[in-house]
């Protein structure tokens, strides 16, 4: 399943269109919140994997769920996609990012994903959830010395893609 943060009351670790992905035996990547809510998460996703349909669910503040609650007092709101379409969408999607174009998802309550090539922001627009997601960051770093050394070490630290040209042999 993909579950989709959709909608933030109050403050919250993640911002809208975070990801987590879980599996129907409850392996699980990707985090919702600042870790407090994932396990239960993991338990309502193979409910809804079960079920066979997508839903959207409330956590936290507001929530009928009164065993998921978060600590700092927000409330979530996510969309649970038991299937979403890897072979077409997904795979779409990854091919696009891998050729450093951004990407565009549309979520339909229903639980089903099309690749768009749309500059929309993500958010809820008529009833469906669009989720911009942006190409990894890369940085090309031309030099050499422990400027260099440096600079590549924090950008890989931070999760950016780092290129080095440099005609010393082995910097990070």
């Amino acid at each position: 399943a993909l579950i989709i943060l959709t909608e933030i009351e109050g403050s919250a670790a993640r911002g809208i269109g975070t990801l987590m992905g879980v599996s129907e035996r409850g392996a699980w990547q990707g985090s919702l919140s600042g870790g407090c809510v994932e396990t239960a998460l993991v338990g309502e996703a193979q409910r809804v994997i079960a079920a066979g349909r997508a839903e959207l669910l409330r956590i936290g503040t507001g929530s009928p769920l009164i065993d998921i609650r978060l600590p700092c007092g927000s409330g979530m709101d996510l969309l649970i996609v038991p299937s979403p379409n890897r072979d077409l969408a997904v795979t779409m999607a990854c091919r696009m990012l891998a050729d450093r174009q951004p990407v565009t998802l549309a979520f339909t309550r229903d639980g089903n994903v099309q690749t768009l090539a749309s500059t929309a922001q993500t958010g809820w627009r008529d009833g469906i959830f669009t989720l911009r997601i942006a190409p990894q960051l890369r940085l090309l770093i031309a030099g050499h010395g422990e400027e260099v050394t440096a600079l590549a070490a924090l950008a890989k630290a931070w999760g950016t893609d780092v290129i080095v040209l440099s005609p010393e042999q082995r910097i990070v």
